[in-house]
């Protein structure tokens, strides 16, 4: 078994399963000598398991220094500011180097260590491999570095980007002074100020001019908002439309010959002061009322929305008829009117409401 490890290591293995255990061979059904275990046990000495033992303790050495090696150092470069990126990337890549061959030489040491242990009785000569150790403590070395360069820097960045933001702004000014000429941009100004005196004068006179142009406007509105001109479209619609020529509306001026004191209205019935209306009556010349106020300069033309509410509250069928009539002639009907010389036609109206709880009336709007 000296000079042949496999059979020393197959006895070995043997050994473990028959000593104190059988009388016999488990292989061959043979008796055991009486002095085997003797004869084995000179074989096998204390001091081969002992370097056995030693040696199979340095194999678990180095599987745990090689489960290790990956976690020597770990190089982020989210750690670090990015004018480090290129240094930490070279220390990356130098350490991935040293680090695979570091694994190399455990490999080759491991392989002398398993062939010794094999042939525990055959003197081997160490073949030490080249060392990485002086490498490796090298690019910690230069980690530890720029770490330290990092954490000087986050210790006066404050200070270094108070400086850095002053001197952009001052060059930003300089820069901004010289590309619009800022000698020559003052002149101007100061000129521009005195058009701007000038152009101030302009205006006042202009505005006083507007302004007395816009009082005679407001005159000439006040005149076509006369409120007897309102009065007469509503009788205008009472007598066409419904055909009561005995009922009338009429504007009275609240200060005889002063129209700018304001108009009341009176109803009249046979040019006379009329009493104890009905209620179909009253609701027939609020209605026409309403239809006049949508001729009034204030609404006229510009598309309001309109929301009528039962026009026909207490009102007979011919009465409906001719509410229905009169919504549809006077506001669903197109306006036509003239633009730059041609007839043109728009909507009375930007939306239009109507509710009611009469069936007949009902049925004439969905028609409009």
């Amino acid at each position: 078994m000296l000079n042949d490890a496999a059979l020393a290591t197959w006895v070995r293995a043997g050994r473990g399963h028959h000593q104190e255990k059988r009388d016999t061979c488990a292989f061959c059904g043979s008796d055991l000598p009486d002095d085997l275990w003797e004869k084995l046990d000179k074989h096998f000495n204390q001091e081969s398991e002992e370097l056995r033992q030693a040696l199979e303790t340095l194999l678990g050495s180095i599987e745990h220094e090689r489960s290790r090696v990956p976690n020597l150092l770990k190089i982020k470069n989210s750690d670090f500011y990015s004018n480090f990126s290129a240094d930490l990337d070279s220390l990356a890549e130098q350490l991935s180097t040293q680090s695979t061959s570091y694994c190399t030489s455990l490999n080759f040491i491991k392989k002398q260590i398993e062939k010794r242990k094999n042939d525990i009785f055959t003197p081997l000569e160490f073949d030490a491999p080249e060392s990485v150790e002086d490498a490796l403590n090298a690019v910690r070395d230069s980690y530890e570095q720029l770490r330290n360069e990092s954490n000087q820097l986050t210790a006066s960045l404050s200070a270094d980007q108070s400086k850095a933001r002053a001197a952009l702004r001052l060059h930003e000014v300089y820069t901004f002074i010289n590309d619009i000429k800022y000698g020559d941009e003052c002149t101007a100004i100061e000129g521009l100020n005195v058009a701007m005196g000038k152009a101030e004068d302009a205006k006042n006179t202009a505005k006083e001019k507007v302004d007395v142009k816009r009082e005679k406007i407001a005159e000439l509105k006040a005149q076509l908002k006369d409120e007897s001109k309102g009065a007469d479209r509503v009788n205008d619609y009472l007598n066409n439309f419904f055909g009561h020529q005995s009922l009338s509306l009429k504007a009275i001026e609240e200060t005889p010959g002063d129209a700018s004191s304001g108009y009341r209205f009176e109803v009249t019935r046979n040019d006379k002061k009329a009493f104890h209306l009905s209620e179909g009556e009253c609701s027939l010349i609020a209605f026409c009322y309403f239809m006049a106020k949508l001729e009034d300069i204030e609404t006229k033309g510009n598309q309001p929305i309109i929301w009528i509410d039962d026009p026909i509250s207490s009102l007979d069928a011919n009465h409906i008829f001719f509410v229905y009539s009169l919504i549809n002639a006077e506001i669903v009907t197109p306006e036509k009117y003239e633009d730059g010389g041609e007839i043109k036609e728009r909507d009375r109206f930007k939306q239009l409401f109507i509710s009611t709880h009469n069936l007949d009336f009902l049925k004439g709007g969905c028609r409009l």
